[in-house]
């Protein structure tokens, strides 16, 4: 343990790592001053160059230390290294030996990545289950051990939400459509489309057309050429059955290819229709596009019509705890956010922007988040002339005064900023034995 100076190995070296990848020379921690000075060189040293060239082979004992610094420099090591098959390995080891470290997730996100197929199914499926899968490339490789030991049912509840989120070179498509495209339905391939579409892979998203049924085939042809500008973008849209005229991928990219043309108007009566954008792959594009809009509406002097672009999100949060919830939830929050002020700063309406603010209030979890909502219910509470609800409202924001919308909310407390307010957290004895029992404090 570090003497004293309450910073743990691993965060000094996680600083370090980050420091140095900054170019910051002001950033300068004390390494592991537990060992003596030589020791305590070497495995700077060792650190600087794992960060110059992250490689395995540089992790090694280092002479006056502990293991406890090998693991740190082969977390550093993890951290930093490209993906390749050769890693995997080491990184799957990483991720099962530091459960608790930082960057936890994205180590495993790396080893998912270069999980060669095959090998043995058993340990992989005894991996995945310390390790719940967190890519699609992933879920494939999960499945396709299950399937080895029989799980069919199993394997295929994989398989079909690894094949539509899963990035993957035209050679390993073919493997696996040939090991596994019996189970994987027409609307598996259209998901897979439309992912691969809505993440810019537009050419792996081409060689998905010739599993498409005719008519997700002709809505594909259409978004592709909408994503490329093709000179018979108008035919392509007018090709699309009717019954797929209003997919919300559709809608999305019509939109946006009129913005790009200069189309404002025309854009913005698409964006308008009756569409439910948690249906996209990525719904914040659709918020990203909304909001362009309500931005611009607001510079023409068109307060109303920008309120409309801005509360008409149609954004649901969700708590799944993914990457996509998470988009989501700052897409939500951005949105409930610009409609609110817009209906208290421009459109005269409190009692909307009230109820905006009370939503993004719920949907976020960052503290910074939270003073900023309370902050502005507690704007909405004075417009409506409820001083005990502004009250109420700013000395909750006022409670975080380290950051911005907390010190506007004191000052409205009339109780000026000065130093933040000493943290009303108990912390148990259990809990502060157990965190000081952890090997990177």
């Amino acid at each position: 343990m570090v003497n004293g100076a309450g910073w743990g190995l691993a965060a000094i070296l996680a600083l370090s790592v980050t420091a140095a990848a900054r170019g910051d020379a002001g950033l300068e921690l004390e390494l592991a001053p537990q060992l003596s000075a030589p020791a305590r060189a070497a495995l700077r040293q060792r650190l600087d160059r794992i960060e110059r060239t992250p490689r395995f082979d540089l992790v090694a004992p280092v002479a006056g230390a502990d293991a406890l610094a090998e693991r740190l420099l082969a977390w550093a090591a993890g951290r930093e290294i490209d993906a390749d098959v050769k890693v995997h390995a080491r990184l799957a080891a990483l991720v099962a030996a530091l459960p608790d470290w930082p960057d936890r997730l994205a180590l495993q996100r790396k080893a998912e990545q270069v999980m060669p197929p095959g090998g043995d199914a058993a340990a992989r499926v005894a991996w995945f289950d310390a390790h719940p899968p967190v890519t699609g490339l992933g879920r494939l490789r999960l499945g396709e051990a299950l399937m080895t030991l029989g799980r069919e049912a199993e394997a295929v509840a994989q398989l079909r939400a690894g094949w539509r989120s899963a990035w993957s070179e035209a050679a390993e498509e073919k493997r696996l459509l040939k090991a596994y495209g019996a189970w994987l339905r027409p609307e598996d391939h259209a998901a897979r489309f439309a992912f691969l579409l809505e993440w810019r892979g537009y050419t792996a998203a081409r060689r998905m057309l010739r599993l498409l049924a005719k008519d997700q085939r002709l809505l594909a042809e259409a978004r592709l050429a909408l994503r490329s500008f093709a000179g018979d973008v108008d035919a392509r849209v007018a090709a699309v059955p009717a019954a797929l005229k209003q997919d919300a991928g559709l809608v999305l990219d019509r939109a946006y290819w009129r913005r790009q043309k200069n189309l404002d108007e025309a854009a913005r009566a698409m964006l308008a229709q009756p569409i439910d954008p948690m249906t996209l792959q990525r719904p914040e594009e659709w918020w990203r596009e909304r909001h362009v809009h309500a931005r611009a509406l607001l510079r023409e002097g068109k307060p109303a019509a920008a309120y409309a672009m801005a509360a008409g999100h149609g954004l649901r949060p969700t708590a799944d705890g993914n990457a996509r919830s998470d988009r989501v939830r700052m897409a939500y929050a951005e949105a409930e956010w610009l409609a609110g002020w817009i209906a208290l700063r421009f459109t005269d309406q409190p009692a909307r922007a009230q109820e905006h603010f009370a939503r993004l209030y719920d949907a976020v979890t960052t503290a910074t988040s939270r003073s900023r909502a309370a902050y502005w219910l507690g704007r909405a509470a004075l417009a409506l002339g409820d001083q005990a609800a502004a009250q109420t409202w700013f000395a909750r924001a006022a409670d975080d005064r380290q950051r911005y919308y907390g010190q506007l909310a004191a000052e409205r407390l009339g109780e000026g900023v000065g130093p933040p307010p000493a943290p009303a957290v108990v912390v148990t004895a259990q809990a502060r034995d157990a965190f000081l029992a952890r090997e990177d404090v």
